[in-house]
């Protein structure tokens, strides 16, 4: 060490610098190499898929909801129900065909299934929770992800999730139409107007069916009505 230290003082001032400069140059190459190592493992990182849960009620049954918030898709997704609890008398599991076979989900779908029915009544509040163990693929990767999560129960209206589960809302509203069709139908023939469905005037009527029906009648008397000669 003192020898080497002897060698660099004897050397002139020219070669210090232009070591000084080597050493220098060395290091910051490993730093940057090392900052990219970094950054490129947590660019990778990003890219996988992060399935979020929620324990949602609806119609008096408890429905899992999974969202696929990563950046990737996840393949071959296999979510077991191991355990439901704080859930009354009713801690029974009655799963959907959904987490009876793998499925996957790409970025920003989302899933839902039932899990079991709602425990809480009018003398017993409850917050169920779910132990489930999730598996699944990172996009083409043939590794398996594991692992294991417990997901407490989330009110639909503090957090505006709400399961539509066979609500043909369509359906409804074609049918509503249909009524509004053949009421405007009816009502334009026995009043001898012609207003659509779509207008919203007020209209009264000049006349009743029972004011048309007694002029009718009184009318047909009086043409049957014989005359007398004089």
């Amino acid at each position: 060490m003192d020898s080497t230290i002897d060698l660099i003082m004897k050397l002139d001032p020219a070669t210090k610098v232009a070591l000084v400069s080597v050493i220098v140059s060395i290091f910051t190459m490993i730093s940057t190499s090392f900052f990219n190592y970094k950054t490129r493992k947590q660019y990778l990182d990003s890219l996988k898929p992060l399935l979020s849960f929620r324990l949602i009620e609806y119609n008096h049954c408890l429905y899992l909801t999974i969202t696929n918030t990563g950046t990737v898709e996840a393949k071959n997704i296999r979510v077991t129900i191991d355990e439901l609890g704080n859930n009354g008398n009713k801690e029974n599991i009655y799963i959907d065909n959904l987490f009876e076979n793998s499925f996957e989900l790409y970025p920003n779908e989302t899933v839902q299934g039932m899990v079991g029915i709602y425990g809480q009544t009018i003398s017993n509040n409850t917050f169920p929770f779910v132990k489930t163990t999730i598996k699944y693929n990172e996009g083409n990767k043939k590794k398996s992800t594991v692992y294991s999560r417990m997901i407490s129960f989330t009110t639909a209206h503090e957090n505006k999730i709400f399961a539509k589960i066979d609500f043909d809302t369509f359906g409804i509203v074609d049918n509503l139409n249909s009524i509004a069709y053949s009421n405007n139908r009816v009502a334009n023939y026995l009043e001898g107007r012609s207003l659509f469905v779509m207008d919203r005037l007020n209209v009264i009527s000049k006349s009743s069916l029972y004011k048309d029906m007694r002029n009718a009648v009184i009318n047909f008397d009086k043409k049957e009505k014989p005359i007398k000669k004089g």
